[in-house]
């Protein structure tokens, strides 16, 4: 039973950049706790234990439970997680699962040490007087730190499957889970979880589509924006400025799509100086045409924190990038020490290039780009597709848009996204139960930031904030398509990728 005046908030012990990025993505209230011998239950739904505690706020903690509080332990605790490790593993990726108190719908890779408890997973809780103590074994914080960008397959029923240079790690799967821990606490605890919702009003997911303009030609460029403007499609270009800059007046006409950086040369840099160099000079000849990108992709889908660091201080908005992350809600790099302003709107990283590469046919790459969709729509994920003109095959585009808008999916910009998911991050919304009344207090709320409140028994409301005490639960839709049997074929490795990393490594020194 839900206590009176219980606030739903998630409090923190250490204001790490991994769980403050987690906890914004999702939406959820939460604050530092400045004295863990101060708690009282009905401030906190669920508190996380990120940093190492003396025995004096272990024991806070655990009365925390026992008055009917709910303490999620992480690794940060090493010690109480070890007490109830039955077996620690070296992991490298873990297929999509679901159980009672987690679920993540894409495959979970890790390449670190994961304890597993007693249950055979890596979440364990357990009563503890009238609350609940839980512990997870993965080290979500490492997750997040940078490692060098792996070359991974994509899913597609058929031997040969598309490649890209990635981000090392899962941090989709990473949020899907700790969501869904965190969902699954609160229901125990009898309490329902509140979050930010992910897309503007009461949308279900959204789509982007962008281009990567990659030494296209002029004929090239002019047939995917013709098919782009056919379908209504908002799409954004990222310009390879030095293969166009005869031609740059061309894109003034594009008035009803965007315009984005990419590069003047198609190279990327381990220097902040040369990277801003690079940039810098595609802005300036595109301002000279009157354009102002508010938005960059660097080439080749690369990041660093020199990239990272030069897109901060040329202004830009936002940028796209792969290497950083993929298939996920946006969110802000960390750069000396604090969050960049510039957020990241990650994309699906395969291309109809990497299709061909593998020679699969048109209607195989029409296949695989549906079924990304329908799993997105299923799993209420952004669908976040890209192209480049000098592949041509856009017939495939074709299908892809037609099913789009058959489909009535929200189409964003780059621009719109981004500007869209800043709005987000500066809503606040305050939440607690009374007599199992919920009462909600928003801070800079807008028309469509909604929220979303996910009560026992697969139940939720997706609300303005302010119509909270009108709106009727609805059931949750089928929450994801049930992965393939085979999916972790995608993770063989392949002497493929790595004649394909020494062909990526010679184009890059030679051109």
């Amino acid at each position: 039973m839900a206590q009176n005046n219980q606030h739903i908030t998630i409090g923190l012990l250490r204001e790490n950049f991994a769980w403050v990025t987690l906890l914004d993505q999702i939406g959820v209230s939460w604050k530092m706790i400045q004295s863990i011998t101060t708690l009282v239950v009905s401030d906190y739904s669920v508190i996380i234990c990120n940093r190492s505690v003396t025995t004096e706020e272990y024991l806070a903690l655990q009365n925390f439970s026992i008055a009917g509080g709910i303490v999620l332990y992480t690794i940060a605790v090493a010690s109480i997680i070890r007490e109830r490790t039955v077996r620690k593993h070296n992991v490298a990726s873990l297929p999509p699962n679901a159980t009672d108190s987690y679920q993540y719908s894409e495959i979970l890779d890790l390449y670190d040490t994961v304890h597993f408890f007693k249950n055979g997973t890596f979440f364990q809780t357990e009563q503890s007087g009238s609350g609940l103590s839980s512990y997870c074994g993965i080290d979500i914080e490492n997750v997040f730190s940078l490692a060098t960008p792996i070359r991974k397959s994509f899913y597609a029923p058929r031997k040969r499957m598309p490649h890209e240079i990635v981000a090392y790690r899962s941090r989709c799967a990473i949020r899907q889970i700790v969501q869904s821990h965190l969902e699954y606490l609160h229901h125990q605890r009898g309490l329902p979880f509140v979050h930010k919702w992910f897309y503007p009003s009461n949308h279900q997911t959204l789509f982007t589509f962008r281009i990567d303009s990659d030494k296209g030609t002029q004929s090239q460029i002019d047939e995917i924006f013709q098919l782009s403007e056919k379908y209504t499609i908002p799409t954004t270009w990222f310009l390879d400025v030095k293969s166009h800059e005869e031609w740059l007046q061309y894109f003034t006409k594009f008035d009803r799509q965007e315009i984005g950086v990419h590069c003047y040369e198609h190279v990327v840099h381990n220097s902040t100086i040369l990277n801003r160099e690079n940039f810098e000079k595609a802005l300036f000849l595109l301002r000279q045409e009157n354009v102002h990108p508010a938005g960059i992709a660097a080439p080749t889908g690369a990041w660093n924190t020199s990239i990272g660091t030069a897109i901060r201080e040329l202004g830009f908005a936002y940028s796209s990038e792969f290497a950083y992350d993929y298939d996920n809600l946006p969110s802000f790099p960390v750069l000396d020490n604090t969050f960049s302003p510039v957020v990241q709107l990650p994309v699906h990283p395969t291309c109809v290039g990497t299709m061909r590469r593998e020679h699969m046919t048109q209607d195989e790459m029409v296949y695989y780009f549906i079924s990304i969709i329908n799993q997105k729509i299923a799993q209420r994920e952004p669908i976040c597709l890209y192209h480049h003109p000098t592949h041509e095959t856009n017939g495939v585009f074709e299908e892809v848009f037609r099913y789009i808008n058959d489909k009535q999916i929200l189409k964003l910009s780059y621009s719109e996204y981004a500007a869209w998911w800043k709005r987000r991050q500066h809503f606040s919304v305050l939440t607690q139960v009374d007599n199992s009344r919920i009462i909600c207090e928003t801070h800079n709320a807008s028309d469509d930031t909604f929220i979303r409140i996910a009560y026992a028994g697969q139940r939720e409301s997706i609300v303005q904030a302010q119509h909270v005490s009108g709106a009727e639960p609805n059931q949750l839709p089928q929450k994801s398509i049930p992965a393939p049997v085979d999916i972790m074929r995608s993770r063989q490795w392949k002497f493929r990728h790595s004649i394909q990393n020494a062909l990526d490594w010679w184009i890059k020194t030679t051109e």
